[in-house]
């Protein structure tokens, strides 16, 4: 038999016995501990009832399996809004969620049970539907969030392997390079050793482009990156990006215009680093897919919005622009789009996906204004 599957009947869900929802009730009156056996139908709920505060906290921490505690306030040791916070101490709201039964119905009643720290409560006499429902809600989402937790470490753990295999793969192409180097110069320019060594230089330079963009991706992905937020003055810092990406514009006869903002002091408190890796992505993307001997317009503006100040940073380019299609897929990693890159550069398909990241991360806003076949236009908000 198959224990992690869920099967289907007309009516409602039935959870083989691994999987069925575990309830710890506490209660010390037999008439309810009765009535909640008769409520929860036994195919896919399994009660662990309990009469004592105590003895329910010894439980829960011995046993560590429950899905939902439904807990009563008057208790003959210690009362439910005490085992409530007791739980709290050991479990967060929906890693263990807890409904509070209660007889009493009154606005303070229901705020010391959020207090104590409940998911739920319940007023008795309780009705059966009420109570499978919010029963529904409060097991299914702590099941979702224990699920969502497993596969964020999966995914951690995942990307720690491609790390680590990419830091691998990044010294030997190191020495790759450094004889590729060594062979150009031995070499006079034009021979055929020449052009080989010419041919391996640009070939390991693009699997180290590619190997570094994975490496931003994965740090992104593992939600390793640390902000270090400083005073930063984007005209600088756009210019400097500029500075670092002339000759690979130079190399495709391209101009990079560069306008800075005038109109205020363009300081900003940030991350300097995640920054200038927006700023590069994006100009370099514009050298990329831009026709040789075309021009790429780089600027910061400042534009006061509702009383807040925004600069914006912006790159528009003469390159081909995006289509439909191209605009639903965009920010997503590895995706083929219809534009190619004009000087057989190669593309992994990372780049605005890191962008688009990287500007969530810095709670800062993109925008993108492009038509197909007259160039792009990109814009990123920052707030001073």
């Amino acid at each position: 038999m198959n224990f992690e599957t869920e099967t289907q009947t007309k009516s409602q869900t039935v959870l083989t016995p691994l999987n069925k929802y575990k309830i710890l009730v506490v209660d010390d009156d037999p008439i309810m501990l009765s009535l909640f056996k008769r409520y929860y139908p036994t195919d896919t709920y399994e009660l662990d009832c309990i009469t004592s505060g105590n003895e329910a906290l010894v439980k829960i921490n011995s046993s560590k399996k429950y899905d939902l505690v439904l807990l009563d306030i008057m208790l003959p040791d210690i009362n439910g809004y005490e085992v409530c916070k007791k739980i709290r101490e050991n479990f967060v709201l929906f890693e263990l969620p807890i409904i509070i039964i209660t007889a009493r119905s009154s606005t303070n009643d229901v705020v010391e049970s959020f207090k104590s720290g409940a998911n739920d409560y319940i007023s008795k006499p309780i009705e059966r539907n009420e109570l499978i429902l919010r029963t529904q809600t409060q097991v299914k989402l702590k099941r979702l969030i224990t699920a969502n937790q497993n596969l964020q470490q999966a995914i951690n753990y995942k990307n720690k392997l491609i790390q680590m295999t990419i830091h691998d793969l990044r010294n030997p192409l190191t020495i790759i390079l450094g004889f590729a180097n060594v062979l150009k110069m031995e070499n006079p320019k034009g021979s055929e050793y020449h052009e080989f060594a010419n041919l391996i230089q640009n070939s390991a330079e693009h699997m180290l482009e590619m190997i570094n963009e994975l490496i931003n991706s994965t740090k992104i992905e593992s939600t390793s990156i640390i902000l270090r937020k400083e005073k930063i003055d984007l005209n600088q810092l756009a210019n400097e990006v500029i500075i670092n990406n002339r000759n690979y514009a130079l190399q495709k006869s391209q101009e990079l215009i560069f306008t800075p903002c005038f109109e205020s002091e363009s300081i900003i408190f940030s991350d300097k680093i995640r920054i200038m890796e927006i700023m590069d992505n994006l100009i370099s993307n514009a050298i990329k897919y831009s026709p040789l001997g075309s021009r790429i317009w780089v600027s910061i503006e400042y534009k006061n919005h509702i009383g807040n100040n925004i600069f914006e940073f912006i790159v528009k380019d003469e390159g081909p622009g995006f289509t439909e299609e191209d605009k639903k897929k965009l920010f997503k990693q590895f995706q083929t789009l219809s534009a190619k890159p004009t000087g057989n550069e190669t593309a992994t398909g990372l780049g605005l996906s890191i962008v688009k990241q990287l500007v969530d991360i810095l709670e800062a806003n993109l925008i993108l204004e492009s038509e197909y076949g007259l160039g792009s236009k990109f814009i990123i908000q920052f707030k001073q």
